[in-house]
């Protein structure tokens, strides 16, 4: 075979295949804990179900001719029901079979409205895609894991939205609407290894998401957080966690609160009209604040109690009443740097109470000339309240303006939009392989 016919066979196959490695990379991102929302188009009232074992499920799941057969492939679907009960409508312990709640809708008729769900000691299950309001708390979830709870709207309860009263383990948690809610919007005293992202969440009079007790890798991103009585996210003891692009706004007390994280990112998250801080952090170690931006808080932007070795690198604070930074006493070796501070209402920005702390290259919009050498720096350092008696020895001339003469490596950020995308190195591959093999063919027609 001529070699001019072997490069257009070759090129004929890469037309062929690429649009299809495209999709799959596409297809990739998608979870693997899925499942179809069967909404129901009407709804049969239904008394309670309450299921103690597998044995209990197969059984009525077979008199009430529930489709599925509880493997992970069919599982179990409840569906089309209205209930009204004052007792919990949904009650499942103690299964490990593969079931689905969605489709129906939970609300409550009479004087002692008790939880619109509660389900414990549970494997493999999911709820998805139902209305739960007036009762209690919307959905009391204890010891479950492998857990979905999905699309669901619950509103006008007077306990918590979704409250997880015992430990979750990978557990997701997403695209809820929750509002109108006594006290907290989402609650766990426990995660381990969950996601807790696209919730939207309002009108609570406590807490937007708690992540309270344990929540080592955990992430909670994307949600939209707003009309808060209390914190707008509030994590506690956390390894390797994540609370990123969250959107939090109206709330009281701080915009997020991390207790203890280690070895965490707090990152991208745009934090506005808060009554308190924007961030507070005690007992840090290891984790690293970035690319957040916080304005108008009535008290600092960053409260930086206690902890050591951590970063607060990056972020954006405005039109705060406090400090923009305030490092307290016990805050040790943090590094705050690259920041931009505006409009900040006390006469300095950064207070540092804290031990060998460094704080250097922010813009303070009070400090901003002269810079007469042009060479990127305000020519005086920028002194900061505080017992450490701390200063910033090269406050930016230009906010977000970095010279790279002799701090370079300090200049990088964190943006990643400049990697190559997984479709293009899976064409290229693939380029890569036929063309090998033209080349095979062509050695061996010789």
């Amino acid at each position: 075979m001529k070699p001019t016919r072997i490069l257009t066979i070759a090129i004929l196959a890469f037309m062929l295949i690429a649009p299809g490695l495209v999709q799959l990379s596409s297809n990739s991102n998608a979870t693997n804990f899925d499942m179809t929302k069967n909404y129901a188009r009407s709804y049969d009232h239904h008394d309670q179900i309450w299921i103690q074992s597998d044995e209990e499920f197969h059984t009525q799941a077979a008199a009430e001719s529930w489709a599925g057969d509880g493997s992970s492939d069919s599982p179990y679907v409840i569906t089309g029901y209205l209930f009204d009960c004052e007792s919990q409508p949904l009650r499942i312990w103690h299964t490990t079979v593969h079931w689905i709640f969605t489709g129906n809708e939970i609300f409550g008729v009479g004087s002692n409205i008790q939880c619109g769900t509660w389900i414990e000691d549970v494997i493999n299950g999911a709820i998805v895609g139902n209305e739960v309001h007036n009762r209690h708390a919307g959905l009391a979830i204890s010891e479950v894991s492998d857990f979905r709870v999905a699309d669901n709207y619950i509103h006008d309860c007077w306990g918590n939205g979704i409250e997880f009263f015992g430990e979750m383990n990978n557990t997701i948690v997403e695209d809820n609407i929750v509002e109108n809610i006594g006290a907290a919007g989402i609650y766990s005293i426990s995660s381990r290894d969950c996601i807790v992202e696209d919730n939207t969440i309002s009108n609570c009079d406590n807490i937007g998401i708690a992540l309270l007790g344990v929540s080592p890798r955990c992430t909670v991103t994307r949600n939209t957080i707003s009309n808060c009585d209390s914190t707008g996210i509030m994590m506690a003891q956390t390894e390797d966690g994540f609370v990123t692009d969250n959107i939090i706004t109206n709330v009281e007390d701080q915009g997020i609160y991390m207790s203890r994280p280690d070895n965490s990112e707090v990152s991208n998250n745009t934090i506005s009209a808060v009554d308190g801080v924007g961030v507070r952090v005690t007992l840090s170690e290891l984790t690293n604040f970035f690319d957040n931006e916080i304005e108008d808080c009535t008290a600092e932007g960053f409260r930086l109690s206690s902890g050591k070795n951590t970063t607060v690198n990056w972020n954006s604070v405005s039109n705060v009443s406090g400090y923009a930074v305030n490092l307290e006493e016990n805050s040790i070796n943090f590094t705050v740097r690259f920041n931009t501070f505006t409009n900040i209402s006390v006469s300095c920005q950064v207070c540092d109470d804290g031990t060998s702390n460094t704080v250097s290259h922010n813009y303070y919009d009070d400090w901003s000339s002269p810079d007469a050498n042009a060479d990127g720096y305000v020519d005086s350092p920028y002194i900061f309240d505080g017992d450490a008696a701390n200063q910033d020895s090269f406050p930016l001339a230009v906010a977000g303006v970095v010279p790279t003469t002799g701090t370079t490596s300090a200049s990088t950020t964190n943006n990643t939009e400049n990697q190559l995308p997984t479709e293009l190195i899976l064409m290229a591959g693939a380029v890569g392989a036929i063309v090998l093999v033209a080349g095979i063919l062509m050695l061996k027609r010789r």
